[in-house]
């Protein structure tokens, strides 16, 4: 079954999903190569329904050749026959950060503009993110909070889950001086439980990891 990759725009799915496999499945990436234009200026012109709806086809397709790890835009959860899909999936990894360090990322990044930020006002935008919150939350096997972590760090969580493991823990190695070496540790448990939101487990696995290459140490 597929790992797919939840959140709000701006969360580092796309990132995350380049380190976990390479071939790994963009679905804005993909429906840019369809429609021939961006996503900007498919929204301009044909408006956000019609997007959406092809955003639904290329779940559908996805999901039925069996793609290993995909990454949807932020609005996936916008349709309920989307949410539907996705609650059949056993693994759907939910990217979560705060609103503000949200908000300044996107603001930040000039090389990627996204009609939803520019077209709404801070105020409006923050109703989009609070209104998405709770449907990231039900449809998610597991929910990874990625304000302080490395993408590197990100997808050893995923990994993890792949193993049927629950990480509580991600810790950076640094020196006196903040900087890091180069290397971080996990903190993970069984899951024994079915379900995997209540993460009952047993034995506890600590591992230590280079970042550099993803390869464990301890």
């Amino acid at each position: 079954m597929a790992k797919i990759l939840l959140g709000f725009m701006g969360t580092g799915k796309t990132t995350v999903g380049r380190i976990l496999d390479p071939k790994f499945h963009d679905m804005d990436e993909l429906i840019v190569e369809e429609i021939g234009m961006s996503i900007n200026d498919y929204f301009a012109v044909e408006g956000e329904a019609a997007f959406r709806r092809r955003e639904a086809e290329m779940l559908e397709r996805l999901l039925e050749n069996e793609a290993a790890i995909i990454s949807p835009g932020g609005g996936i959860v916008v349709n309920p026959h989307n949410r539907a899909l996705l609650g059949k999936n056993p693994h759907n990894i939910y990217l979560r950060v705060d609103f503000e360090t949200l908000y300044n990322r996107i603001q930040n990044d000039k090389a990627m503009q996204r009609p939803l930020f520019l077209n709404h006002t801070k105020e409006e935008f923050k109703k989009i993110f609070d209104g998405r919150l709770p449907l990231y939350e039900d449809i998610a096997t597991h929910i990874v909070d990625v304000e302080d972590k490395t993408p590197e760090e990100i997808a050893a969580y995923k990994k993890d889950t792949d193993a049927t493991r629950y990480t509580f823990g991600i810790w950076d190695f640094v020196n006196k001086s903040g900087e890091s070496l180069g290397y971080y540790a996990t903190l993970s448990v069984d899951r024994t439980d079915t379900d995997p939101k209540t993460h009952v487990g047993n034995d506890v696995y600590f591992r230590i990891v280079k970042k550099s290459d993803g390869s464990e140490i301890f």
